[in-house]
């Protein structure tokens, strides 16, 4: 397995550079870092300082799906094997990877599609952690690895999505189409993080997207759900109807910042889902 991490860079910060670098460098074979906005001096000093790096994009977002099928092409001309894709704010400890790896050769199989890790947030992971392999219905972008081979049958992300979702669509499209499976690694774990979790003043917690994702959460959750009713859990409507919807509403109201813009990126969010309308949308734009 020759492994190339695909990082997607978006306004980064250098202390979580200065984690997640060291290990991809060291761990795998190449690290293609995608700017998908403009990269600060001292960021850019950083990435600099790792020799394994191959810079891509231009400063412009493009969005996750893009820039991953964009950097897929770079890495299977450099002759790479399989992809690691990576949030920027996501890091693996020391000796994590490396296990990763080892597992994810000991079960390499021609029916799997995506290898999995499990999330961990705050101390709290997703799953309870033991040698299982776990088979699920989706997973996310963050420390999923992919063998590229596999994207001439499956073909990539949907572009159309832009941001949010494109896992999970990706996730449920194999499965339904290809018959592939989605597994995850339960002791493989990485440090995750989710939103903009912030406490409030009146004791419970907001994730505080921006209007930006928020538009991108209601239209494309909205979205796959239509289209893999069933592949889409009953637990993930519940959660999108309660945490993204009618609680998101609330405490927008009662505790978030930017209400007006962020109650308009709901409303727009649902009304283009029902248009079917898809691609990139500025929400701050007069424009419907």
């Amino acid at each position: 397995m020759r492994l190339c991490t695909i990082i997607i860079l978006y306004h980064p910060d250098k202390e979580t550079l200065l984690k997640s670098l060291p290990v991809f460098n060291t761990d795998t074979e190449a690290i293609i870092v995608w700017r998908n906005s403009f990269i600060s001096d001292e960021c850019q000093k950083i990435i600099n300082n790792f020799n394994k790096i191959i810079i891509a994009g231009d400063c412009k977002n493009v969005g996750i799906a893009t820039a991953i099928n964009q950097s897929i092409i770079i890495a299977e001309k450099n002759g790479y094997s399989h992809i690691l894709t990576m949030d920027q704010d996501s890091y693996f400890d020391e000796g994590m990877l490396q296990k990763y790896k080892t597992k994810i050769v000991e079960n390499e199989s021609d029916n799997i599609g995506v290898y999995g890790i499990n999330p961990l947030q705050s101390g709290k992971s997703l799953y309870p952690v033991s040698s299982e392999i776990l088979d699920v219905s989706d997973t996310i972008t963050s420390g999923s690895v992919f063998k590229i081979s596999n994207f001439s049958k499956t073909n990539c992300f949907r572009d159309d999505l832009f941001i949010d979702a494109v896992d999970y669509e990706y996730c449920y499209r194999i499965k339904k189409l290809n018959n592939l499976k989605t597994i995850v690694f339960s002791d493989v774990l990485l440090n995750h993080v989710v939103g903009y979790i912030q406490k409030t003043k009146f004791g419970f917690s907001i994730n505080n997207y921006s209007p930006f994702r928020t538009y991108f959460i209601i239209r494309n959750q909205l979205k796959i759900w239509k289209m893999y009713p069933t592949l889409f859990s009953t637990q993930y409507k519940i959660t999108f109807l309660k945490d993204h919807l009618i609680f998101r509403i609330i405490k927008i109201i009662i505790a978030e910042n930017e209400k007006a813009i962020k109650l308009k990126a709901i409303f727009i969010g649902f009304f283009h889902f029902l248009v079917g309308r898809s691609g990139f949308y500025d929400v701050n734009s007069k424009s419907k």
